[in-house]
């Protein structure tokens, strides 16, 4: 056979250039050929019979397939069992825990018509409470006063009622409405605090030699310490805290210069607003403490 190989080879090789070139061109023409006359009659189609099934999950994992003759086949429960996972139900509030009152949310999906209309109803109150709220103060304090109060539990009341809706915290037995009404105020008055802070960085701005955002800080620390009624004195006993070359003596000619303006009646005002809201707090506490819950 390889001897009979080889001498085709060498004949083809004894051929001239113009037969070889005509025989290449009789191969691809009858190439085509065979191709055109595949495309235009394709081979039969083999048809298979198929069957349409639909399968029903059942308790009792029967399987059910709807052919021509309504066959059924039932398998063991443990090799067509089919499990559809219960979804959690988070109905209530969101699960509050640990000291910092990290907010835990599951996730759910509603299954039945119930849970889509709770679903639907949390949404709305959701949506309600943000509308009420938008600029919710964080878990951390938002304005330099805050992070100045020496009692923080205001602060911490509200980080607690914060996650939840009115309609929740009025359930709460004999002291529902109250709750409501700090979580107002709390949120008047850090929101209030945040406007009459840039205003006063403003106003400070306006009268010190100083350029640097860094000092303003430092003049507005020292004039919320007298509104909130410490003494010269009592401030500079504080501590050294001041920086850039700042005075007592210059903190207290801009405390001077602002205070009967309107931006530090202003401040003055909220300030009192807080210390109420301690007084409120503390009361509050000692009853909720008395329910033993």
């Amino acid at each position: 056979m390889m001897d009979l190989l080889r001498d085709a080879i060498g004949f083809a090789q004894t051929l001239p250039v113009v037969l070889k070139l005509a025989v290449i061109a009789a191969v691809m023409i009858l190439a085509f050929l065979v191709c055109y006359t595949i495309w235009q009659n394709p081979p039969p189609k083999v048809e298979v019979a198929t069957t349409q099934a639909t399968i029903t999950a059942a308790p009792d994992a029967k399987v059910q397939m709807a052919s021509g003759e309504g066959s059924s086949i039932t398998s063991s429960e443990e090799d067509r069992r089919i499990e559809h996972p219960q979804a959690p139900s988070n109905t209530g509030n969101v699960k509050v825990e640990g000291p910092n009152f990290g907010i835990v949310a599951g996730t759910y999906a509603p299954v039945t018509k119930e849970e889509k209309l709770q679903a639907i109803q949390r949404l709305k109150m959701q949506l309600s409470e943000f509308s009420d709220y938008p600029e919710r103060v964080n878990a951390n304090p938002s304005t330099q006063m805050e992070e100045m109060f020496i009692n923080k539990n205001v602060q911490t009341l509200y980080n607690i009622l914060s996650p939840y809706d009115k309609q929740t915290i009025d359930s709460i037995p004999m002291v529902g409405d109250d709750l409501n009404n700090i979580k107002k105020s709390y949120y008047a008055f850090a929101y209030g605090q945040k406007g009459i802070e840039f205003n006063l960085t403003k106003e400070i701005s306006l009268n010190v030699e100083g350029r640097l955002p860094a000092a303003w800080d430092i003049y507005q620390r020292y004039m919320l310490m007298r509104f909130s009624g410490s003494s010269l004195d009592d401030i500079k006993s504080s501590g050294l805290w001041l920086n850039y070359g700042i005075t007592w003596e210059d903190c207290e000619r801009v405390y001077q210069l602002l205070k009967d303006r309107d931006i530090g009646k202003a401040a003055i005002g909220n300030i009192k607003l807080y210390a109420d809201l301690l007084i409120k707090t503390h009361s509050l506490t000692q009853t909720i403490k008395d329910q033993n819950w």
